[in-house]
C-alpha cells in the first residue's frame, strides 16, 4: 500500500484556499495545521508523532482538538481556512485534509488521497509506517499493548495496571510495559486541557515524557472543592480506588445468572432493572459493567481477574465484558478472540460465528436501523459531519456510541414502543453474546438510567485550544485556578 504523502508545497495549500498566517520564524505560511486526536494514550502518542513529523516538514501547528466517540465531530467546527489533520479517530469528516486511523471501517471512496486506514494494532504504528518514521519495539509494543488490550500477549499481569506501585513495576516481568499500563489508567480522558498541554509540550513521543508532563500540567486543570490543586498520582489513586468499589458493588459474592428470569427475580424493581450499588453482573459467559462506576474494559478485566483469583467468581467462565458509558455500549473480549477458542465463541442467530467485535457492533447498528427503525438523532442535537451514532472498533473491542431516543409509533414499534434504544441494543448484545450459556429471551426489558441521554447541551469547540491559549509551564495559572482565587 502506498503512503498518502502530505504535500509540502506552499503553492499546493494556497490553491486549496488555506489562510496565510505568520509562523514562529516570522514567515508567512499557508501550511497552518489544526491537529485533532482521540482522547486516549494512542491518540496522545499519535498526535505527538505526527506533530513532530509536520514541524520537520515546515508546517505550523496553530491549535489542537480532542475528540471522543460519545460526541464525534458534532461539537467541533473544522475551519477550512486551515489544514485539518486527524489521527486515531474512526469518525471521518469531509473537511479533513489529512486523516490516519486504524479502526475498522471504510473511508468515503472519493476521499482517499490523503486519508487512510492502516491495518495496524495502533494508529501510532500506522503513522510510522505511512510516513516512513523510524520506529522500534520500545515505542510500538507499549501502545500496541494498551490500545489492542493485549496484556497477556506481552506478559503483563492485568491486575497490576490499576495499582500504581513502583515495587510492582520493578518486580514485574515487563517493567516498562507494566508502567505504561498504569499510566494509561491514570489518564483522565475527560480532561481535554491537560491532554492538549501534554501533546503540545512533549518534544518526543515517549511514555515517560507523557508521564512527566501529566504530573506537571494536571494539577492546574483539576481542583478540589476548596480550589486546591489535585496531584496527578494521588488523584489517580483515589479515582482507581473509588472505581474499584463502585464496579464491585456492595457485598462479597457474585451470582452467575443462567436465565434472564433469575436475574429479573433479583434485580427487576418497579418495572425496570435496578443495579444501584450492586456493581457488575454475570450472565453466563458475559460480565456486564453498568454505567456510572468509572470502569473501562481494562479496569473491568483487572477487577474480574482479582475476583477470580480470590474465588469470588469461577475461573474460565467470563469470555466477554459488556460496558455501558451513558448512552454508549462497548463489548470487550476477556482474552483475545483467538485465545477464547471457536468452541466458546457465540453462534449468532444467522449461524455465523462472532469472531470480530468491531464488525459485530457495526452489523448490530445496521440491524437496528433496518429492522427496528433506529434513526440517527439529528433532530435532537445539532450535527456537523458524521452521523452522531457510530459503531466499530477492533477485533477484540467493539463500540456503538450515542444510542439516543426511544422507539416511536410506526412501522417497527410493536411491543417495543416507547423503549429506549440503549436498552434494546443492550438486551440484544446480551442475548447474542450469551447464546448457549444463558437463556436471555426478551429484548423489551427496561434498565434503570439516571438521566435522559438524548438531551444534552454541549458548547461547540469546547475541546479545542489554539496554541496561544496553551500553557507552556505547569506553574502558569489556569482559568480554573484564577476563578478559584
Amino acid at each position: 500500500m502506498s503512503a498518502p504523502r502530505i504535500p509540502n508545497s506552499e503553492k499546493y495549500w494556497e490553491r486549496k484556499n488555506k489562510k496565510p498566517l505568520i509562523n514562529i520564524k516570522g514567515e508567512t505560511t499557508y501550511k497552518n495545521v489544526m491537529l485533532y486526536t482521540h482522547d486516549d494514550l494512542d491518540g496522545i502518542m499519535s498526535a505527538q508523532l505526527i506533530k513532530k513529523y509536520l514541524l520537520n516538514k515546515g508546517f505550523n501547528i496553530i491549535g489542537y482538538g480532542i475528540v471522543n466517540y460519545q460526541e464525534g465531530w458534532n461539537y467541533t467546527t473544522l475551519n477550512k481556512d486551515y489544514i485539518n489533520v486527524s489521527v486515531d479517530f474512526a469518525g471521518y469528516h469531509s473537511d479533513l485534509d489529512v486523516y490516519v486511523d486504524h479502526h475498522i471501517g471504510d473511508l468515503p471512496s472519493d476521499r482517499k488521497d490523503y486519508a487512510i486506514k492502516t491495518a495496524t494494532g495502533s494508529a501510532f504504528e500506522g503513522i510510522t509506517l505511512q510516513y516512513g518514521i523510524q520506529h522500534d519495539s520500545m515505542l510500538l509494543h507499549p501502545i500496541d499493548m494498551v490500545d489492542s488490550a493485549k496484556y497477556k500477549h506481552y506478559d503483563v499481569d492485568i491486575t497490576d495496571v490499576i495499582k500504581y506501585d513502583w515495587g510492582i513495576i520493578n518486580n514485574s516481568k515487563q517493567p516498562k510495559l507494566t508502567f505504561t499500563g498504569m499510566v494509561n489508567q491514570f489518564i483522565k480522558r475527560s480532561d481535554h486541557n491537560t491532554l492538549i498541554e501534554v501533546i503540545h509540550n512533549c518534544v518526543e513521543p515517549s511514555i515517560y515524557n507523557i508521564y512527566l508532563k501529566f504530573k506537571e500540567f494536571y494539577r492546574g486543570n483539576n481542583l478540589d472543592k476548596k480550589g486546591n490543586d489535585k496531584e496527578f498520582l494521588e488523584d489517580g489513586k483515589w479515582r482507581i480506588k473509588t472505581m474499584s468499589e463502585k464496579t464491585r458493588g456492595y457485598g462479597t459474592s457474585k451470582k452467575v445468572y443462567l436465565t434472564q428470569q433469575d436475574f429479573l427475580n433479583d434485580c427487576y424493581i418497579d418495572g425496570k432493572i435496578e443495579l444501584k450499588k450492586k456493581g457488575y453482573q454475570i450472565f453466563g459467559n458475559l460480565a456486564f459493567i453498568p454505567s456510572g462506576v468509572w470502569a473501562n474494559g481494562i479496569r473491568a478485566r483487572a477487577i474480574l481477574e482479582d475476583d477470580i483469583r480470590s474465588g469470588i467468581i469461577p475461573a474460565n467462565i467470563v469470555h466477554f465484558i459488556l460496558l455501558q458509558y451513558g448512552n454508549t455500549l462497548q463489548i470487550v473480549a476477556y482474552d483475545s478472540i483467538n485465545q477464547i477458542g471457536v468452541g466458546n465463541l457465540p453462534i449468532l442467530k444467522n449461524g455465523n460465528v462472532m469472531n470480530n467485535l468491531g464488525v459485530y457492533m457495526e452489523n448490530l447498528l445496521e440491524f437496528f436501523k433496518t429492522h427496528l427503525g433506529y434513526v440517527d438523532p439529528s433532530t435532537y442535537v445539532s450535527t456537523i459531519g458524521d452521523e452522531i451514532t457510530v459503531a466499530g472498533g477492533h477485533l477484540g473491542i467493539g463500540t456503538v456510541s450515542n444510542l439516543c431516543s426511544t422507539v416511536k409509533d410506526g412501522k417497527f414499534s410493536g411491543q417495543y414502543l416507547g423503549m429506549k434504544y440503549i436498552d434494546l441494543v443492550k438486551n440484544k448484545i446480551i442475548q447474542d453474546m450469551t447464546r448457549g450459556k444463558c437463556v436471555w429471551n426478551n429484548l423489551d426489558i427496561n434498565w434503570s438510567t439516571e438521566r435522559d441521554f438524548d438531551k444534552k447541551e454541549i458548547p461547540f469547540n469546547h475541546r479545542v485550544k489554539m496554541v496561544d491559549d496553551i500553557r507552556t509551564s505547569g506553574d502558569q495559572k489556569t482559568d480554573k485556578q484564577l476563578v478559584a482565587v
